[in-house]
């Protein structure tokens, strides 16, 4: 009995964590004063795998809706500002009930599974996602989409290297892309840099630097 109380007595002395994880600063040293369920000793955070929280703007919350009904789950990619060589598979796990009216955006977060753990909780990363894939779809760098009274418009370079304005109706931008569904073609030049100096009846020069000119062209995926 004496032995068994001893050992229920050094049980009180044990204290043993619900989880795996890595055990951060020690918050209580000896000879300080704790009280029970008052005082931290030290904070406990799981690194496998890490949950991500991140927002989506409001406007994509349909299509997101419709990525997550037509493949079951919505895997996610999380990069590092500035490292675009490490990439992060993880799986969307959680989308909240509502919109929040003061940022319009919606909480989400999703499960990476860090088993390297080279991520730490509390850091900053870019988590993207995958909607939907747009075959043959005509993108344009997005400089050269200019915003006029009437929408967006691109310079169209003619044969005869005059130019010609463009209306055009724009789906999306994705990395410095724009995606023109209605009013341009595969194959047509575009002006993306100097459009302030021209007017219908200009003719341009083009350059064979990237930055003065580019051809509209077929995104396949």
């Amino acid at each position: 009995a004496t032995a068994q109380l001893a050992r229920l007595q050094l049980g009180y002395a044990t204290i043993r964590a619900p989880f795996g994880g890595v055990v951060g600063a020690k918050l209580a040293f000896p000879g300080a004063v704790v009280k029970t369920n008052d005082t931290d000793l030290a904070v406990i955070n799981r690194v496998r795998p890490l949950y991500v929280s991140f927002a989506v703007p409001e406007r994509h919350l349909p299509a997101l809706r419709a990525a997550m009904a037509r493949s079951h789950g919505l895997g996610a990619e999380i990069t590092l500002p500035g490292v675009a060589d490490q990439r992060f598979a993880g799986q969307v796990r959680f989308i909240d009930n509502a919109v929040d009216s003061a940022t319009g955006t919606i909480q989400m977060k999703a499960t990476l599974a860090n088993d390297q753990e080279l991520l730490s909780p509390g850091q900053f990363v870019n988590v993207s996602l995958t909607l939907d894939v747009l075959r043959d779809a005509v993108v344009v760098p997005v400089e050269a989409v200019q915003q006029g009274p009437h929408g967006p418009f691109v310079f169209v370079v003619k044969p005869d290297q005059g130019v010609a304005l463009r209306p055009v109706r724009v789906d999306d931008h994705q990395q410095g892309l724009a995606i023109v569904a209605q009013g341009l073609a595969a194959g047509e030049t575009v002006v993306t840099d100097g459009q302030l100096r021209l007017t219908p009846k200009s003719r341009v020069k083009i350059k064979t630097d990237a930055g003065s000119a580019a051809q509209a062209g077929r995104k396949r995926e």
